[in-house]
């Protein structure tokens, strides 16, 4: 029974480490977060939904229908671990863009100190 309890705290704790690096606003709760996002020279006005990041992936939406699904490359252990985004995959709605398609997209933010942007390929060297 104490193993278990054990592993019940555990694996609390260990979720809610995993979800501390997220920031959501689906329900439009919190302060807006606005950028002009493109594709192909096309943009539209547009809000962040939601960035998340950690050791279990990076991901971030926003309600034009863009999104990006990372894997997540940690190094280092203790508390010199640093988690980095890679292998990321884009989508416009549903449809995932090829890799020439991302080369198509690009993003400004309202506020010069947003970092929303941090996301699209063209502002994070991919």
């Amino acid at each position: 029974m104490k193993i278990l309890s054990l592993s019940t705290t555990f694996l609390l704790v260990s979720m809610s480490v995993a979800h501390a690096n997220c920031w959501n606003n689906e329900d439009r709760s919190s302060p807006i977060r606005e950028f002009t996002t493109c594709f192909d020279g096309k943009c539209i006005d547009d809000e962040l939904l939601l960035v998340c990041g950690g050791t279990l992936g990076f991901w971030a939406k926003f309600s034009g229908g863009f999104r990006v699904l990372c894997k997540s490359e940690v190094t280092g252990s203790g508390y010199n671990t640093v988690s980095q985004a890679s292998d990321c995959k884009y989508f416009l709605g549903d449809y995932e863009l090829s890799q020439q398609q991302t080369k198509l997209l690009s993003c400004t933010p309202k506020d010069p100190e947003e970092y929303g942007c941090d996301w699209f390929p063209d502002d994070n060297g991919e």
